[in-house]
C-alpha cells in the first residue's frame, strides 16, 4: 500500500510540474497528437472540429497543424476538411469558435467520424493554455483532454496579433496585410521620404540599424561635400573652388544613401515578418524595391573620383 501511494505521488508531482512547464505552441500541438493518438485505438476515424480561441487565424493554425501531426502519424484515420467545410456550411458554426457537444455529436456522425477533437486557448497572464479534447461520437464520453502551458513568444503573438483579449504586448504595429507582413506599402513609402531627413522614417518604423546606415551615411556625405573642395590661386592672385575626390565621393554618397533609404524599409518589413512568423506569400516579388540592392563600385580607373552608383535588380 505503501509502495502503491509513493508511485501514485511521485506520478502526481511529475505531471504537475509537466503541466507548469512552458513549451512551445508547436510542441504543445505535437505533444497533444501524440497523446491523443495514444488514447484512441488504432484506425479510429476522427475529425478535427474546432478550435476556440480570440483569432481565427490562431485557431486555423492550431486545427491545421494539429490535422497534419494525425495525418503524418497514420495511426488514426482523420476526415478530410473539405468535407468539414461542407458540413460547416449547412449548420453555420465556427471553427475558431465554441461548438457544443450535442452539435459536434451531430457534426461527428454526419460524417462519419467515431471521435471528434476540439480545443481551446486560455490566457493566464505571463502564458497560455492550451486544450485538447477527444470524445466519442455514439456516447460523448471523454477520451482524452492533453493541455499544456505554452510561452507568449514571436509567433504566438504573431497569430494572436489584434485579437480582442490579448494582452497589450501581442497587440504590436502588426496589421496582418495580406501578405502577412506588417507596415502598409504607404507607410513603407512614406518612411523612405523621411529616410531622406537623416534616416528618420527608418527610426519612426523601429528599425535603428537601418536609421544609423543611412543617417550615418547622409552624415558622412554631407562631410565629404563640404571638405571637398579646396581653394586654388592662379599667379595673378585670383581665387577659385575646385571639387576634390572627396566631394565627388560625397555625392555619391548622398545619393546612394537616400536611394536605399527608400529600399530600406521594405526590406526591413519582410525581415522582421520572417522574425514574427506572419510572412507567408510572395506578392513582394511583383515589387521591384524588394529586389534592388545598391552599392559602390569603381568603374575601373584609379582614383575616387572614378567611383559609380550601382543598382542591381536580383530574385
Amino acid at each position: 500500500m505503501k509502495k502503491l501511494l509513493l508511485v501514485f505521488a511521485l506520478t502526481l508531482s511529475t505531471s504537475l510540474a509537466f503541466s507548469q512547464t512552458l513549451v512551445g505552441l508547436d510542441d504543445a500541438i505535437q505533444n497533444g497528437a501524440q497523446e491523443i493518438e495514444s488514447r484512441l485505438e488504432r484506425g479510429v476515424k476522427v475529425v478535427v472540429l474546432n478550435f476556440n480561441s480570440p483569432s481565427t487565424r490562431f485557431s486555423n493554425y492550431v486545427l491545421d497543424e494539429l490535422t497534419a501531426a494525425l495525418v503524418n502519424s497514420g495511426r488514426l484515420v482523420v476526415v478530410d476538411r473539405q468535407n468539414l467545410e461542407l458540413i460547416q456550411q449547412e449548420m453555420n458554426f465556427q471553427m475558431s469558435g465554441e461548438v457544443s457537444d450535442t452539435s459536434a455529436q451531430e457534426i461527428g456522425m454526419k460524417l462519419g467520424a467515431q471521435s471528434i477533437i476540439s480545443g481551446s486557448l486560455e490566457d493566464l497572464g505571463n502564458s497560455y493554455r492550451i486544450r485538447f479534447r477527444a470524445i466519442e461520437v455514439v456516447s460523448a464520453a471523454i477520451q482524452a483532454v492533453p493541455q499544456a502551458n505554452i510561452r507568449k513568444d514571436t509567433r504566438t503573438n504573431a497569430l494572436l496579433a489584434g485579437a480582442a483579449g490579448t494582452s497589450p504586448s501581442t497587440q504590436t504595429s502588426m496589421t496582418t496585410y495580406p501578405n502577412g507582413l506588417n507596415f502598409s506599402t504607404g507607410r513603407k513609402v512614406g518612411a523612405g521620404f523621411l529616410n531622406i531627413v537623416y534616416g528618420l522614417g527608418s527610426f519612426t518604423m523601429g528599425d535603428w540599424v537601418g536609421g544609423l546606415i543611412v543617417g550615418g551615411a547622409e552624415l558622412v556625405g554631407v562631410l565629404c561635400v563640404i571638405n571637398g573642395n579646396t581653394t586654388t590661386y592662379d599667379t595673378y592672385g585670383n581665387g577659385g573652388s575646385e571639387p576634390t575626390t572627396a566631394f565627388y565621393f560625397g555625392m555619391v554618397l548622398e545619393v546612394g544613401a537616400v536611394v536605399y533609404g527608400f529600399i530600406r524599409p521594405f526590406q526591413y518589413d519582410t525581415a522582421l515578418a520572417r522574425k514574427n512568423g506572419t510572412y507567408y506569400a510572395a506578392i513582394e516579388d511583383k515589387n521591384p524595391l524588394y529586389h534592388m540592392s545598391v552599392g559602390l563600385v569603381n568603374s575601373g580607373g584609379d582614383g575616387l573620383d572614378t567611383v559609380n552608383l550601382s543598382f542591381r535588380y536580383h530574385y
